[in-house]
């Protein structure tokens, strides 16, 4: 499975706190795509929209981005003419925290994935008013919404069903000691970082190189959640 990456060099103009930056990039990235028609419907269409990106790099020790300083952030989706879009439109933004430097293009041909590794926190909203996942709600639910959200994604993507013959996660093991929190907009998002082992059948590694290009559970697009490593 091929996947393709936009790495963006962004030049901050605030002082950011680390709770507040995957909000505005995520704000950066939507406002690239209001200068496309076919972007703009894109956005506003409520649907799985295939795309995730990280935090910003280097990574600040006292968690918060400082005004006057150079950071990059990788954009991931198997859709190539959305990649190219974005970065097309790139030099039509004026935006309020970042400045773009430089932008440039990657396409990676994915191998075999033994683990996924959460960079960004993932977040899994809960049935009933509950709020999002946390320990006590226990490994299983966890592992269970992984991967009914990653078969979701693969058969609405690829329009094939795809049958799982072992135990798509074998391992997963909570990251973080407390959950982190994003802001976004006037609300606060709790999630949680992972480090998943995967399964080995045809089926499982599918899951897998979809996870690592898309992201895992919810607001991939909205707040890079769920942003992964494959290795």
């Amino acid at each position: 499975m091929k996947y393709y990456e936009l790495l963006t060099t962004v030049f901050s103009k605030k002082d950011i706190d680390y709770q507040e930056i995957n909000w505005r990039i995520g704000e950066l990235i939507n406002q690239s795509m209001y200068f496309s028609e076919e972007l703009k419907k894109f956005h506003k269409e409520n649907k799985i929209k295939y795309y995730v990106f990280s935090g910003l790099s280097p990574i600040e020790k006292d968690k918060v981005y400082k005004r006057g300083r150079v950071y990059f952030f990788r954009l991931k989706s198997l859709n190539k003419s959305f990649i190219e879009e974005i970065k097309n439109n790139y030099n039509k933004i004026n935006n309020d925290f970042f400045h773009i430097v430089s932008s440039e293009i990657n396409v990676y041909q994915q191998q075999f994935i033994t683990s996924l590794y959460t960079l960004n926190a993932s977040i899994s909203t809960l049935d009933g008013n509950k709020g999002y996942w946390k320990k006590e709600d226990g490994l299983e639910l966890i592992k269970e919404r992984i991967k009914n959200n990653l078969l979701k994604k693969y058969e609405n993507y690829f329009e094939e069903e795809l049958d799982l013959k072992d135990e798509f996660i074998e391992y997963i093991e909570v990251i973080n000691k407390k959950p982190i929190v994003y802001k976004y907009k006037d609300f606060k998002v709790l999630g949680n970082k992972f480090n998943i082992k995967v399964g080995t059948s045809v089926e499982s590694q599918k899951l897998a190189k979809l996870a690592n290009a898309v992201g895992i559970l919810e607001k991939n697009s909205s707040l890079g959640g769920g942003y992964v490593i494959g290795k």
